[in-house]
């Protein structure tokens, strides 16, 4: 067990060491007798509450979902990135970086600082969408003007959905503390 997560890099605590211990000696003796489901909760224990590691990854799947859809729907209406379009998502590109990292600090006090500063940095998604939202009143070709305004607001779907896992990853800090 312990060989298997440190291959696959994931964390590995003096707990798990132990619990995998007795474990391998209690089931080399009599693998029916060993508690498997109590084994189950001490292997894949987290400093997070379940709910906190459901929910982060939910708002996790609504970021792909959100870039997916973004960029199907440039795919399909042959609609290639305009410059207001590219500074929406490199914003959150960005802030979704900066959660990265406060991600990665869970459970420490710093992540929700981290956090602060990526949903912080999110106010240029806003500027950038308002400044694109203003130039369309220029475009010429209604066609392309509503293909863009459909980008646009995919855009700024994806750039809610960082945000709110910005607002998640803060909520799970202030409930540990």
């Amino acid at each position: 067990m312990i060989l298997a997560a440190a291959a696959a890099g994931a964390p590995v605590s003096t707990t798990h060491v132990v619990a995998a211990s007795v474990v391998g000696a209690g089931a080399g003796r009599r693998a029916r007798q060993a508690r498997w489901p109590m084994v189950g909760d001490v292997i894949f224990s987290t400093p997070l509450e379940a709910e906190d590691v459901f929910e982060l990854a939910e708002r996790l799947g609504e970021i792909a979902e959100a870039a997916y859809m973004l960029v199907r729907e440039s795919d399909l209406s042959r609609t290639p990135p305009d410059t207001h379009l590219l500074a929406m998502v490199l914003t959150s590109v960005t802030a979704f970086d900066m959660l990265h990292e406060a991600l990665n600090a869970l459970p420490a006090a710093g992540a929700a600082g981290e956090a602060d500063a990526a949903l912080s940095s999110l106010d240029a998604a806003e500027h950038a969408y308002r400044r694109a939202i203003a130039a369309l009143e220029t475009e010429p070709d209604p066609r392309r003007e509503m293909r863009l305004r459909e980008l646009y607001r995919r855009a700024e779907h994806l750039a809610s959905a960082v945000q709110r896992l910005g607002r998640r990853t803060w909520y799970a800090v202030c409930k540990i503390s």
